[in-house]
C-alpha cells in the first residue's frame, strides 16, 4: 500500500509518504481558511501518488471556525475535493483510522488527534521494555506523554482533558506571546512589568539565546520582520516600551534568559506531574522531539539525570522528525497491516 499522510495544523501543514519523504510548510489556516485545499494540493503534489491518504489534525481549534465541529467538517470537505473519499482514512483519538463518513457523524473523534498518533507510535517502537516520557515541544504547544512497556498511558480524549492532566501545555518555543509567559523582568536593576501586547514571542527568546536557527525568510513573527537575533532585539525592547537605541544586546540577552527560566519552570512542573502516572513514577527513558527538543533535553536531563535520552531527529532525521505526527501515521498503518 502506498501511503500519503497529512498532519493539518493551525499554523503548519506536514506531510510524509511511503518513500520516506517528509516536508513541513507554514500555513496559517486561521487567516485564510479558504486556501486550505490549495495548500494541501501544493504540498501533496510533491509527494508520491497515494493509494491511501492518512490524516490527523489540530487546525479545527482555530478561531476562524465557530465550533470545532465546523472545523473538522471543513477540513474533511476540503480533503474530499482533492481525493476520492474512499481512500481517505482519518486518525481518531480512540487510536483507530476512520472513514470520512464516520468522522462526519462523529467529528469529535478527529479533534486534536495528532498527539495520540505520535504517542502510540513511539511507545510501540521505542518503549517496549521501558517506562518514561515523550516530550514534544513545538512552536505553539508542548505534549508530555507517559509511556510504559509499549503503551501510551494517557486516558485523555480531548484538549481540556489534556490541559487538566498537564499532558498539554499551550506553550511553545516560537509562537507564544511573551506577555502570556511572564508578567515582568528585571531591566538592569529595576523590576519592570511587561506590556500586555503582541510585541514579541518566545521565538525572540530563543533566537537571542542562539537555540533556534535564524531565518531571514521566516516572517511569521510578532511584527512581520525576519526571525533573526537582530530583529528579536527590536521586538524584545518593545515589551518594556523601548527600542533598540536604548536596549543593548546585553539587555536582550538578560531579558531572554529571564523569560527562558520562566518557560523552563512552567514546563518542569507539568513534566513532573505527568511522570507521576508512570509505574512507581519511574522514568527510565526520555524521547524528545519538536522544534524545541533542545529545551526538552535540557529540562529532562535536569529532572531525570539517570534516564536514557533520545532525540527523535537523531533517529528519524530532521525532515521526518519535523513532520513526526505525519510519519507516525504511516508507521501505525504499516503496523496494522502486519498484524
Amino acid at each position: 500500500m502506498t501511503y500519503l499522510s497529512l498532519d493539518i495544523g493551525g499554523a503548519n501543514l506536514k506531510a510524509s509518504d511511503s518513500t520516506g519523504r517528509a516536508e513541513s510548510v507554514g500555513f496559517a489556516i486561521y487567516r485564510e481558511p479558504d486556501r486550505l485545499a490549495d495548500e494541501i494540493r501544493s504540498l501533496a503534489g510533491r509527494m508520491v501518488t497515494p493509494q491511501c491518504v492518512l490524516v490527523t489534525m489540530t487546525a479545527e481549534l482555530c478561531d476562524c471556525f465557530e465550533t470545532r465541529r465546523q472545523g473538522v467538517l471543513k477540513i474533511i470537505s476540503d480533503l474530499e475535493t482533492i481525493y476520492n473519499p474512499g481512500i481517505l482514512r482519518i486518525w481518531g483519538v480512540d487510536g483507530l483510522f476512520h472513514s470520512t463518513l464516520t468522522i462526519k457523524n462523529r467529528p469529535a473523534l478527529a479533534e486534536a488527534s495528532n498527539w495520540k498518533a505520535l504517542g502510540d507510535c513511539l511507545a510501540a517502537d521505542y518503549f517496549q521494555n521501558q517506562t518514561g516520557l515523550v516530550i514534544d515541544i513545538g512552536s505553539t504547544t508542548t505534549d508530555i506523554l507517559a509511556v510504559a512497556h509499549g503503551k501510551l498511558l494517557s486516558v485523555s480524549t480531548t484538549d481540556i482533558d489534556r490541559l487538566q492532566s498537564c499532558e498539554l501545555v499551550y506553550l511553545g518555543v516560537s509562537r507564544t506571546p511573551l506577555c502570556a509567559v511572564a508578567d515582568s523582568v528585571k531591566f538592569r536593576t529595576t523590576n519592570t512589568p511587561l506590556m500586555r501586547e503582541l510585541f514579541a514571542t518566545t521565538g525572540d527568546v530563543y533566537w537571542t539565546l542562539g537555540e533556534l536557527p535564524e531565518s531571514h525568510e521566516d516572517l511569521s513573527t510578532a511584527n512581520g520582520r525576519p526571525a533573526t537575533r537582530v530583529e528579536a532585539r527590536h521586538r524584545l525592547a518593545r515589551m518594556i516600551g523601548l527600542d533598540y537605541e536604548r536596549f543593548t544586546e546585553k539587555d536582550a540577552s538578560s531579558m531572554a534568559t529571564q523569560i527562558d527560566s520562566k518557560i523552563y519552570k512552567t514546563l518542569e512542573k507539568s513534566i513532573r506531574k505527568v511522570a507521576e502516572a508512570l509505574p512507581d513514577g519511574v522514568v527510565n527513558q526520555l524521547m524528545v522531539s519538536g522544534s524545541g527538543s533542545f529545551l526538552a533535553e535540557r529540562i529532562g536531563s535536569k529532572i531525570f539525570p539517570r534516564a536514557s535520552m533520545f532525540n527523535l531527529e537523531t533517529i528519524w532525521g530532521r525532515d521526518q522528525a519535523d513532520a513526526a505526527c505525519a510519519v507516525a501515521l504511516i508507521k501505525l498503518a504499516d503496523a496494522g497491516l502486519k498484524r
